[in-house]
């Protein structure tokens, strides 16, 4: 018996090779609140900078996967998409 697994990547337009979740997050970012083009979005939780790379539709409670300081993949909670909205508000003023 022989399994095989095939994993496919989306290619940005800049040549970064996007992985499931943040083509997710492209995709359904909106859905959760984001503004569109979030991917990328730096913010700062605690003294420490992070940075908005995906999304996992299978959590409720835990959907934003974002890359710590030391560039290690996090999970962020449903809240962060109005702490991204307000943080852009405050920016903008």
């Amino acid at each position: 018996c022989m399994s095989v697994k095939i994993e496919c990547s989306v290619i940005a337009s800049d040549g970064t090779v996007l992985d499931e979740t943040a083509v997710a997050l492209d995709k359904y970012g909106e859905a959760y609140g984001l503004k569109p083009n979030a991917r990328g979005t730096a913010f700062v939780h605690k003294g420490n900078k992070y940075t908005l790379v995906g999304l996992n539709l299978r959590s409720a409670k835990f959907p934003f996967i974002v890359l710590d300081p030391a560039g290690r993949r996090m999970t962020f909670g449903d809240k962060l998409a109005d702490y991204l909205n307000k943080q852009a508000g405050a920016s903008a003023s």
